[in-house]
């Protein structure tokens, strides 16, 4: 693997391939040293040996109001006892440093402090719902960029670096060159089966798909083909509805033409899945329409592809003066 790209230097790969194990199935393990750590619930296994300790903290609670000092670390011999029935701690002195087993456990337990500030784990942090909004924040934050522009190549792109389009009007325009045979497949597409939109083109025409939770499909179409050569496509959806998922109308704007308009009743309120990403080009997960294959690819040329998040929807020029006129006089 590169240690830089694009500048960039790259944190390396962590743990140890397991390639290994293809050709001998017994051949003794490469990595015999494993540690875990879980919203301050620990554990770590070395040579057939384990210790772990429970934090406290309950699925229902925020955090746990036990502080990490006051952890009992539990010690198994994993040779001896797989299922680790037997805590060999039980029932010991921790202070006892002459009792093998506290040797044993003390030994393990720095191990483990040794892995955490290797892998970064530190300082711990038993917080849930703080870093679970730590996510939304990026949401947040990724939702001030009104304008942001992608190019061919920008695949598996996370959603706190998407351009947010959730419960708002937002426009998107693609630059594309068609061949002379035509196009097909995904132009720009975010999620997957479960939820998430494309546009694409099938059979020499634009389409908009908009997946809600897998149930509900919305086609906005195209009627006529798109010839051969370079086009502006414009997808814009107009948010009509009030609050949370509210739905609007999506339009299809082909060289500054009007090729299709539909309604979309709901929209996805909240984000969608942790799993699946944006793609230009592509759509690298599992296909937001069955129109199309898992992993198809766009056959034409991509240019770029621009989203305006706050656009202006006012198409008709007449229309577009009045309503700035109007405006004006109202700020006088």
């Amino acid at each position: 693997m590169p240690s830089v790209v694009n500048s960039v230097q790259q944190a390396p790969i962590e743990g140890v391939p397991m390639n290994y194990t293809f050709d001998n199935p017994a051949a003794p393990t490469t990595h015999p040293t494993q540690y875990f750590e879980m919203l301050g619930n620990r554990a770590l296994v070395d040579n057939g040996w384990k210790v772990v300790t429970n934090h406290g903290r309950k699925p229902w609670e925020n955090k746990s109001n036990q502080n990490f000092d006051d952890d009992h670390w539990e010690l198994y011999n994993l040779n001896e006892d797989p299922s680790e029935c037997h805590d060999l701690m039980e029932n010991r002195e921790p202070s006892n440093l002459k009792d093998p087993m506290v040797q044993k456990l003390i030994q393990l337990v720095g191990l483990w402090w040794a892995e955490a500030g290797r892998y970064n784990v530190l300082p711990l942090d038993d917080r849930f719902i703080e870093r679970a909004m730590s996510g939304v924040m990026a949401l947040m934050e990724a939702s001030k960029r009104m304008k942001v522009t992608f190019y061919p190549g920008a695949v598996r792109i996370p959603m706190p670096d998407q351009p947010f389009t959730l419960n708002c009007s937002w426009s998107m325009r693609a630059e594309v060159e068609i061949p002379e045979k035509g196009a097909e497949g995904p132009i720009c597409v975010t999620g997957g089966d479960n939820n998430g939109w494309s546009l694409y083109m099938k059979d020499g025409k634009i389409v908009y798909c908009y997946n809600l939770i897998g149930r509900d499909f919305t086609y906005i179409r195209s009627q006529d083909k798109v010839p051969s050569g370079r086009h502006n496509v414009l997808f814009e959806f107009e948010k009509t509805g009030q609050g949370l998922g509210a739905g609007g109308v999506g339009r299809i704007y082909v060289d500054g033409k009007k090729v299709a308009e539909g309604t979309i009743p709901v929209t996805l309120a909240f984000g969608g899945s942790l799993s699946e990403t944006m793609d230009i080009g592509c759509d690298k997960g599992s296909p937001v329409t069955p129109e199309y294959k898992a992993r198809a690819e766009f056959t034409g040329k991509i240019i770029q592809v621009d989203f305006d998040l706050k656009p202006d929807l006012h198409h008709d020029p007449d229309k577009h003066a009045e309503t700035h006129a109007r405006l004006a006089m109202m700020r006088q």
